[in-house]
């Protein structure tokens, strides 16, 4: 491997105008210069396909690719195609990165010989104009872990590594060796595909810096409150999971059956916060959580909290009431205490 081995930076663009500057500008910022960076144009509607066409006659390390719209997951697998780094990252056109972004990972891999790199991140509220950053651990701290064991953090969406796609860099091999592609056509497609490389990397880092910034806006794929898409978590995921773990000749029936339960748990907390109103729907989760109960309160996997609540929502007539009460109040006090915090800036 080369001493500053080039890295693809792969960013997906579509509808995305107004944010779409500020993110390839702090890629091209980057104190690691040995980049290429590859914009898919997914058919994006708007001013997009220009932005990026002019970005590319200034800076000669941008490559355009214009295709019909496949959607996300279609543009993230055009671009590792057209890849030719020896590390690949992902970052969303709407997000931005701090200049380090490339440089840390890069010498997080080199020092640890990590497969997979994963900085934190800052959430950016686009309405309220607000950041959020949580700590997992000591600031400037990395964690290095087995890939395979790593995977369980993603599987169950808990612990230092997530199941975001973007605030990572991967060696490219992981992708392009073992033939993994993101799935077209479904939202949450990040969850149907990070645990793999996780699977098939010897070891992974994680490096606690905020490094990435990551923009939550209601108009995203994935940014807006509940709606029976989600549901795609509960209906095809675990099934994806078994076969891959078929596949590969290993046992995931717990982690898979966790995190089965875990997000039964938290799609119905989600719809219920939301005031989604579709019994069908209700009905659904519901029975999903009273079918598994016996797996999720005998699961040490599921956190303590997850499986008392999973009781309540059986056992307490009232629970919709009570959790729709608490919501509507923290939700109150959190507007107040953003407006108290921006009125003292």
């Amino acid at each position: 491997m080369s001493p500053q081995p080039k890295v693809s930076v792969i960013v997906p663009v579509f509808k995305v105008e107004a944010y779409l500057s500020k993110c390839v500008e702090s890629l091209i910022g980057q104190v690691y210069s040995n980049l290429e960076i590859i914009l898919v144009d997914d058919g994006s509607p708007d001013a997009c396909p220009g932005i990026c066409d002019d970005y590319a006659k200034r800076d000669s390390r941008i490559k355009v690719i214009h295709q019909k719209n496949g959607g996300l997951s279609d543009a993230r697998n055009t671009g590792i195609r057209a890849a030719k780094g020896e590390y690949v990252s992902f970052v969303d056109s709407d997000d931005w990165v701090d200049p380090d972004y490339i440089d840390s990972l890069i010498k997080t891999s080199l020092d640890t010989s990590a497969d997979i790199v994963e900085c934190n991140h800052i959430k950016y509220y686009k309405t309220d104009d607000f950041f959020d950053y949580s700590p997992k651990i000591e600031r400037g701290e990395i964690v290095v872990k087995d890939g395979s064991e790593a995977m369980v953090d993603v599987i169950l969406d808990k612990g230092t590594y997530t199941v975001s796609s973007w605030g990572k860099i991967y060696k490219m091999d992981i992708f392009k060796q073992n033939n993994i592609w993101f799935s077209v056509g479904k939202i949450h497609e990040d969850r149907f595909v990070t645990y793999k490389p996780f699977f098939f990397s010897r070891r992974v880092a994680y490096l606690e810096s905020p490094l990435y910034f990551y923009t939550k806006r209601k108009d995203s794929i994935t940014g807006g409150g509940f709606d029976e898409h989600r549901l795609v978590i509960l209906r095809d995921l675990p099934a994806d999971m078994r076969e891959f773990a078929d596949q590969q000749k290993i046992n995931l029936s717990r982690e898979i059956d966790g995190h089965d339960a875990d997000q039964s748990i938290r799609l119905f907390n989600m719809m219920i916060d939301d005031g989604f109103d579709d019994e069908q729907t209700y009905s659904y989760i519901k029975d999903k959580i009273i079918e598994n109960y016996h797996n999720i309160k005998n699961n040490q996997l599921i956190p303590a909290r997850r499986r008392l609540v999973a009781l309540l929502i059986i056992k307490l007539p009232l629970y919709d009431h009570i959790r729709r009460t608490s919501t509507s109040l923290r939700r109150r006090a959190d507007y107040l205490f953003i407006k108290n915090i921006k009125g003292r800036l």
